[in-house]
């Protein structure tokens, strides 16, 4: 688990360290706050591994896109 972890943790600094993260970070928490009841009520999951979750898929969108820009030299 540990070794996952830093790998996760690498891969969001290298990919995922701006401005852009930050927004998404704390649209995702507004909306786990704001919604809270709402998505409790619907789905049995904790908030807070939805959130990880949200953030998680975002990751993965982002070095996906980092790494298909990277072999077709856009930048």
């Amino acid at each position: 688990m540990e070794f996952i972890g830093i790998k996760i943790a690498g891969v969001y600094k290298k990919c995922c360290w701006d401005m852009i993260t930050l927004l998404v970070t704390i649209i995702s928490m507004e909306i786990a706050i704001y919604f809270g009841d709402w998505i409790k009520t619907r789905t049995p999951i904790n908030l807070l591994f939805f959130l990880l979750f949200v953030q998680l898929v975002y990751v993965a969108i982002r070095w996906y896109m980092k790494g298909w820009r990277d072999t077709r030299s856009y930048y």
